[in-house]
């Protein structure tokens, strides 16, 4: 079973997540869970960090990251549906989420 410290590179989060207390508990969690737990465990901690910010910061939201290959799915998905659902648009924002403090190919899994 593949752990998640076989992850890549930790990105800086922003500042203004260090300013909200919920994301600095659900970040301080999936962080150490990042390097005790495995893939699983990680995967469902870093949906809640995202959709936190979904739900309390929308606007921070990044837009789609060009070379990421989830993005283009989402953003193809959504593009070729008439009537985008609300849980395909929900499920690409989190994913985007994820680019702005989880290491690249953790924000891939999402």
């Amino acid at each position: 079973m593949r752990t998640a410290q076989q992850g890549g590179r930790w990105p800086t989060p922003p500042d203004w997540m260090d300013r909200c207390p919920e994301c600095r508990r659900h970040y301080g969690v999936y962080r150490v869970a990042a390097g005790t737990v495995y893939l699983t465990q990680v995967t469902q901690r870093h949906i809640r960090v995202s959709t936190h910010i979904v739900a309390d910061h929308p606007d921070r939201v990044p837009d789609y990251v060009p070379g990421c290959r989830r993005c283009d799915e989402h953003h193809a998905a959504t593009a070729q549906t008439r009537a985008t659902s609300a849980a395909m648009l929900h499920a690409a924002a989190v994913h985007r989420a994820g680019h702005l403090y989880a290491p690249a190919d953790a924000a891939r899994l999402i």
